[in-house]
């Protein structure tokens, strides 16, 4: 039998997914990692601003202060997860 394929769109971006109870956690860091993408376009587009005479540079260090922030995130939910991993590889069967 064949899983059911659940499509979820988030700003403008689908996600697809199988089994969707299995997917969770692949869909909440498909979103955060969605978030540090977005924040790093942020800051580029801000940076070319300035470049270009167009921005103020208080504008593109917030920029890339949300950028600097969504990886830590990330990072941290990265550790996390290993963490998680590791302390399941540690039980008794």
């Amino acid at each position: 039998m064949r899983d059911k394929i659940k499509i979820v769109e988030i700003d403008g971006t689908r996600y697809q997914f199988g089994r969707f109870r299995a997917d969770v956690g692949t869909f909440i860091l498909m979103r955060l990692i969605g978030s540090v993408v977005k924040a790093g376009h942020a800051s580029d587009a801000q940076t070319q601003s300035l470049v270009g005479g167009k921005a103020n540079i208080v504008d593109v260090v917030t920029a890339v202060a949300d950028t600097e922030a969504a990886i830590e995130t990330l990072v941290s939910v990265r550790d996390k997860v290993v963490q998680a991993y590791q302390a399941i590889l540690q039980m008794p069967i």
